[in-house]
């Protein structure tokens, strides 16, 4: 594999460029990277651990949320960064990772794609 992953061999430093453009009503987040040899090769190089999972939901979802997430399985609310609080949704702990509850407007719920979170034994009615 030419030695540490970078493509022929050489450490090269990670300057990622992130370019922000529009594209409809989305907005898209360009990431560059130095070439590697693999995909394999990236995750060795990058990927550490998973640091959140982000669920859709409609606009006006807060206290819904915050009744399921946090009162129901007990996951402390965090703080949003101040200047994503305008957007709504809300943020949980979920031991050392994170569940962000996101609004979309307009909101359609996903046919498949969901958390699936672990729950002690005998602990919920």
């Amino acid at each position: 594999m030419g030695g540490g992953g970078i493509a022929g061999g050489e450490r090269m430093p990670i300057v990622p460029r992130i370019r922000l453009g529009a594209a409809g009503s989305r907005v898209m987040i360009t990431l560059s990277v130095p070439a590697v040899d693999s995909a394999a090769s990236l995750a060795r190089v990058f990927v550490e651990g998973l640091d959140h999972v982000q669920v859709a939901a409609p606009a006006g979802c807060e206290r819904e949320a915050r009744q399921f997430y946090g009162e129901l399985l007990g996951l402390p609310e965090l703080e949003k960064p101040a200047g994503l609080r305008a957007g709504g949704g809300v943020w949980f702990a979920v031991g050392a990772q994170q569940l962000h509850v996101g609004v979309t407007e307009p909101f359609e719920p996903a046919r498949k794609a969901h958390p699936a979170l672990r729950i002690r034994p005998n602990t919920i009615d």
